[in-house]
């Protein structure tokens, strides 16, 4: 699990507390705040540099305005559906249901940390085993070579 990943979670899990926050508000309410914000990100637009010397900086600008206005719709519409997945389900989002869930991200977050190193050393002694076995054919083959030579 990386970093981004838990962001994602945070902003879910903190989008589902302000829903339980909201609980007195209409959807109707809700959703002009919401829609108030998309239309922040609907009129975002990127102005090219008078002084640009790439050759199609243009583009490459409305690629980056194209880009921001689809993470700030997916931010805003996910933000829309767990405020009201929040209002609609408080039942969720008792105290220990969130000491749960925080418990499970850390256990999470320590686990996918944990997989290299101990691949790491499952490898390690693996190959430390096959060293071993690989000692032990060698000293066989001496003990034959030397009780070969005896007779």
């Amino acid at each position: 699990m990386n970093i981004f990943n838990i962001f994602v979670l945070l902003f879910l899990l903190s989008a589902f507390a302000i829903g339980i926050n909201l609980q007195s508000s209409t959807n109707e309410q809700i959703d002009n705040s919401i829609d108030n914000a998309s239309l922040v990100i609907d009129n975002l637009h990127l102005q090219v540099p008078e002084d640009s010397t790439l050759p199609n900086s243009k583009g490459l600008y409305k690629i980056i305005e194209t880009g921001v206005k689809f993470v700030g719709t997916l931010g805003i519409e996910s933000m829309r559906t767990g405020i009201h997945f929040g209002k609609d389900n408080p039942q969720y989002f008792t105290p220990e249901f969130i000491i749960k869930i925080v418990t499970l991200i850390c256990i999470l977050v320590i686990v996918s940390l944990l997989i290299k190193p101990v691949f790491y050393i499952l490898v390690f002694l693996v190959m430390g085993i096959m060293w071993i076995i690989d000692l032990n054919k060698k000293k066989k083959v001496k003990k034959k070579l030397k009780e070969e030579t005896k007779q």
